[in-house]
């Protein structure tokens, strides 16, 4: 897996300059459960790719926007209890639900 890095500059020098890239592997992952449990994404991250080089970095995800990270790096999928709570509260939705109850819960991309 790659990542490309946008150019930066701190102090009037470039920190990461144009063609750098971040390259690491899936780790772990896990699918949702049918009836509990949320699915994860781990990623890691190994080594930063400069246009002349390449430089070892151990690295973890401390941030995914709109995602919670716990503090094993490990990317959480965000369920729909509340959606599904309201869904099971009116009684027309109730044959829908038993429908697609086994079905899983959403997949983390």
């Amino acid at each position: 897996m790659i990542c490309h890095l946008s150019s930066l500059r701190e102090f009037g020098q470039n920190v990461f300059p144009r063609g750098s890239y971040l390259g690491g592997h899936l780790e772990a992952d896990k699918e949702p459960g049918h009836f509990v449990g949320k699915g994860y994404l781990k990623l890691e991250f190994d080594r930063i790719g400069f246009p002349t080089s390449d430089v070892p970095v151990p690295a973890k995800v401390i941030a995914a926007k709109g995602y919670k990270v716990d503090r094993r790096g490990d990317i959480v999928g965000r369920g729909h209890a509340t959606r599904d709570v309201v869904e099971w509260l009116i009684p027309p939705l109730w044959p829908w639900k038993i429908i697609t109850l086994p079905k899983r819960g959403p997949r983390p991309r």
